[in-house]
């Protein structure tokens, strides 16, 4: 029983909160013990508000689920979590998210109020809409960002919300494309995979790849350290790579598995995190 609730909860995407600390890190706050204390904590409710969502979504979805080749072994469909229980465990955890993140702060609060909302609205509703189903997928990752910095009380960076948008609309437009091409009976499953094309998701993936990249150059451009400049080239690398597996592999529907198992990427945001740190934290000295 515990492995099926910790399956439910889906802890293997919580890697998707880590853009939490992107706040701390690029505000040059990672060294101040408060700071990193809430933002560590704003991490753990949204994981939990995260699994609280994800339960939500099997219990709508359990009897699509069932037909599905794959996610009818998940523990709702499947059976090894009871429906009843999951809808406890799915109010248990949105009640202890929400209530720790008024505890940290009603902006807070409300930033979590608004990743609820859209995720509830994406469930019922939103994603059966062509377009918008990936564009709200991004917007949640912009809520995580946003709620990075409002929990330490810093400016929340314009370059912020642009690069985490982009990053996850390319992302979310990968990941159709990869279900388009690998789902059984895709079109059933999710409606709106038979409104696309795949000229269509290709032409969305040219215009937001050009637009990330671009955007990520300007920022560390304007950035007042001038050594992020040299972390473009990982920038290029990531994307690079992304592109090069989602069209090779049928086993990147889930992003976790392209991060945290492809070699060249892991070695490539090792050098990204060590270049970013290095510039930002001015350990070289000024040109």
């Amino acid at each position: 029983m515990v492995k099926a609730i910790l399956s439910a909860m889906r802890i293997e995407q919580w890697y998707k909160n880590l853009v939490i600390f992107v706040g701390i890190v690029f505000s040059l706050n990672i060294s101040n013990g408060a700071m990193l204390i809430r933002t560590i904590l704003a991490f753990g409710v949204f994981c939990i508000l995260s699994s609280a969502v994800y339960l939500i979504n099997d219990i709508h979805d359990v009897e699509m689920d069932r037909l599905h080749p794959k996610k009818r072994y998940r523990p709702i469909p499947s059976g090894k979590l009871s429906i009843n229980l999951a809808k406890i465990l799915s109010g248990l955890f949105l009640v202890s998210s929400l209530f720790s993140a008024y505890l940290l702060g009603r902006l807070f609060f409300i930033i979590c109020l608004l990743f609820l909302l859209q995720n509830l609205l994406y469930t019922f509703r939103l994603r059966s809409i062509v377009i918008v189903d990936v564009i709200v997928i991004a917007i949640g990752f912009v809520w995580r960002a946003i709620a990075g910095t409002v929990v330490i009380n810093v400016r929340t960076s314009p370059w912020l919300i642009i690069c985490s948008f982009l990053l996850a609309l390319f992302l979310a437009l990968n990941k159709r494309q990869i279900e388009m091409r690998i789902e059984f009976q895709s079109e059933k499953h999710r409606k709106t995979l038979g409104l696309y094309s795949k000229q269509l998701i290709d032409m969305f993936l040219n215009i937001t790849t050009a637009s990330l990249l671009i955007s990520y150059m300007i920022y560390t451009f304007e950035s007042n350290h001038i050594y992020m400049m040299a972390t473009i080239p990982f920038a290029f690398i990531g994307i690079f790579r992304y592109i090069q597996l989602a069209r090779e592999t049928k086993n990147l529907s889930n992003n976790a598995i392209f991060i945290f198992k492809d070699r060249l990427t892991q070695i490539n945001i090792l050098l990204w995190i060590l270049t970013s740190l290095i510039a930002l934290y001015d350990v070289l000295p000024a040109p």
